[in-house]
């Protein structure tokens, strides 16, 4: 992980991150016991999938020149002690947490062990319900048939009968079913069959990504509070068009019922 904050573990001098990157203790206890300098000038947590895009955003310099964040990635499906991170970030510092994904079946599992955790370990306390489903959506990389350019089509690839299962799955999920958002993207996904790694963004610029974030980040109802300091402030006003924001997080549901086996998580 890395970004606008500070560990304060004991026996050590506090470690500001800012551009560093901190590799993330492999023991959940270990991640529990480190402990955060509360003055951070995060405003969220954004959690993404890969590596690849996690560097991408560091050298955008996204935290310090976009939004005042904290990254954090597992590089691909998360482990207990990433999970126990983002919960850990999210309760010490008691700020909005987002995840971006790949559009893909996969994507959306991903963000679900994320949110409510595993299967393995179906009563873990390593999840962090306040999590936010960030994208990418179908409007993000659909686009607008008026609009112009578009994603060039070798950016869309073919469902595998593995992604077909996984997808039905995640549709029998209560999770799924109850949040509309999700629910949503869901049969999209059925309807088209195709999914677009995040990287296939770029082909609208090296900024379009960073840019994206943080126009579905401040649209957000209520996910970012009004602040003084300047860093927070630009960061807003260089949000040219606000998208829609999607639907409240839904509270805590049975976790648990009709679990399907297809599911990784």
């Amino acid at each position: 992980m890395t970004g606008c904050v500070t560990l304060l573990q004991d026996g050590s001098p506090p470690q500001p991150l800012n551009s560093t990157v901190f590799e993330i203790p492999g023991d959940p206890q270990a991640v529990c016991a480190i402990r955060f300098d509360e003055c951070s000038l995060a405003r969220c947590i954004l959690v993404v999938e890969k590596d690849s895009v996690f560097r991408r955003l560091i050298d955008d310099e996204f935290a310090q020149r976009c939004l005042p964040c904290v990254l954090v990635t597992a590089c691909g499906f998360p482990d207990l002690a990433t999970r126990a991170m983002v919960r850990q970030l999210v309760n010490a510092l008691d700020l909005p947490a987002f995840a971006l994904t790949d559009y893909n079946p996969h994507g959306m599992a991903l963000m679900l062990c994320y949110k409510y955790g595993s299967v393995a370990f179906a009563f873990e306390t390593y999840c962090c319900p306040r999590l936010e489903w960030l994208g990418l959506h179908a409007a993000d990389v659909r686009g607008d048939p008026e609009d112009s350019p578009r994603l060039p089509s070798e950016a869309f690839q073919a469902f595998t009968p593995r992604d077909a299962s996984v997808l039905s799955g995640l549709m029998r999920r209560h999770v799924v079913q109850r949040d509309a958002l999700m629910s949503r993207e869901a049969a999209l996904m059925e309807e088209t069959k195709f999914k677009v790694e995040i990287e296939a963004l770029h082909f609208f610029g090296f900024d379009h990504l960073a840019q994206l974030l943080l126009r579905k980040i401040v649209s957000r109802p209520h996910a970012l509070d009004a602040h003084d300091d300047e860093a927070f402030n630009e960061s807003v006003d260089s949000a040219s068009t606000v998208q829609g924001g999607g639907p409240s997080s839904q509270d805590w549901p049975d976790l648990f019922d009709d679990l399907d086996n297809d599911l990784d998580f």
